[in-house]
């Protein structure tokens, strides 16, 4: 009885203790770390379709912006600009996009010299007219123009998905005109064709700058001066991406 009584009151031996204070060591580590893990939710994956910032959001979905076009509208150089709405498409074999939309623009003045032989002159005439101090011109405040020139049209296309500066695309139109004059208002019908030079700002806002062929669809008597709508065109576009 005397030797139970000395057992108790000496208490577990030295190695005993060892193991049992590890041991209580261990569960007060693990405890709060199971807590914690158990307190702080899951973060979901996003998906690569998600939205979010402009500046760090790569350039997919849904895309929206600006855009101008300098070509020739009949016997004039026709300065447009407009608007474009386009949806994208996983390209599933090069990993690159389809896109489709619509696109709208209408004239706000007159782009150089109407009597210069091509685009190309044409925009070097608008810098003759700013050292001159004329009052119409690419870049100048323009005047009232002497006819009117809207334009909406169906946009297919495919661009090039990279992670680099620079990228590409390729894209064809199918639309209606509306020109019209103090005398009389015709529409005709139009095709186009063009490829653009994509730079990228940030991942979802990108400028492109390219050109584009417009082939006018013949049909019916047209007003004095617009009878011949095809022509060669300077195409560029600021679009925010991806919402």
């Amino acid at each position: 009885m005397a030797r139970e009584k000395n057992f108790l009151l000496s208490g577990p031996q030295s190695s005993n203790r060892e193991r049992l204070t590890a041991l209580l060591m261990g569960i007060m580590v693990i405890t709060p770390t199971v807590t914690h893990a158990h307190d702080v939710p899951r973060e979901e994956t996003r998906s690569p379709a998600y939205g979010g910032s402009i500046f760090d959001a790569e350039a997919r979905g849904v895309s929206a912006g600006f855009h101008r076009w300098l070509g020739r509208a009949g016997t004039h150089y026709a300065d447009c600009v407009g608007a474009t709405l386009l949806v994208a498409v996983d390209d599933p074999w090069l990993g690159n996009h389809f896109y489709f939309g619509g696109v709208f623009a209408t004239a706000v003045g007159e782009y150089g010299d109407s009597d210069a032989e091509n685009l190309f002159a044409a925009a070097a005439s608008t810098t003759k007219y700013i050292d001159e101090g004329r009052s119409y011109g690419g870049s100048t405040a323009l005047p009232p123009l002497p006819y009117s020139y809207s334009t909406l049209a169906a946009r297919a296309g495919y661009r090039l998905r990279t992670d680099r500066f620079v990228s590409a695309e390729a894209y064809i139109d199918l639309g209606y005109g509306l020109v019209g004059t103090v005398d009389d208002a015709q529409i005709h019908g139009f095709t186009s064709a063009g490829g653009n030079i994509i730079i990228k700002i940030f991942p979802s806002l990108i400028w492109t700058l390219g050109l584009q062929y417009r082939q006018d669809i013949p049909g019916g008597e047209r007003l004095t001066g617009f009878e011949a709508m095809s022509t060669l065109a300077i195409y560029n576009a600021m679009e925010v991406v991806k919402f």
